[in-house]
């Protein structure tokens, strides 16, 4: 949450960065989550690295980006 506020609010973006890649390294997956969607735009291929990891480690989030709603209820039986 430090990292997303640091980004967002305080516009330390590098910071916000650096402390989401290290949760990463830890297995956090909401931080590698929210490092995908902050890196979306400008760094495309860590960006997917790190929605394609979360989705590997089942983080519904990461699915939601990936697929589309049809494909999500036909993977997980819900709605999400």
């Amino acid at each position: 949450m430090v990292a997303m506020i640091l980004c967002y609010c305080h516009e330390n973006i590098s910071e916000g960065i650096a402390l989401l890649r290290l949760a990463r390294k830890t297995g956090h997956m909401p931080s590698t989550y929210a490092l995908a969607l902050i890196l979306r735009d400008s760094r495309h291929l860590e960006s997917e690295y790190c929605l394609s990891l979360a989705a590997e480690k089942n983080y519904p989030p990461a699915w939601q980006e990936k697929l589309s709603a049809t494909e999500m209820r036909d993977k997980f039986g819900i709605d999400l």
